[in-house]
């Protein structure tokens, strides 16, 4: 019996929300006349992530790409971060 079980997991980020007073104008002003605006494309921290830890069994530690993968799946077994599409006990 798994005493951790994780089950697809994936965590989105929406990168470059800080923006220029030039860009919120122009985009207020596309929003205004019906032109489109320049979406941002998410970043994924983790995509559809699955795993277990059996009772008894020795995790050494979590491998990424990148160190936002580690902290990110951390963060979200330790219920700081919200969930969205997830399951994990």
């Amino acid at each position: 019996m798994p005493i951790i079980e994780v089950n697809h997991v994936t965590k989105e980020y929406q990168l470059g929300q800080l923006q220029n007073l030039k860009t919120t104008m122009i985009n207020q002003w596309r929003r205004f006349t019906g032109q489109p605006i320049e979406e941002r494309t998410p970043f994924k921290a983790l995509d559809d992530v699955t795993f277990s830890v059996e009772q008894g069994a020795v995790l050494f530690g979590i491998i990424g790409t990148n160190r936002s993968v580690e902290s990110t799946m951390l963060n979200l077994l330790a219920n700081t971060l919200n969930r969205r599409q997830s399951l994990s006990r």
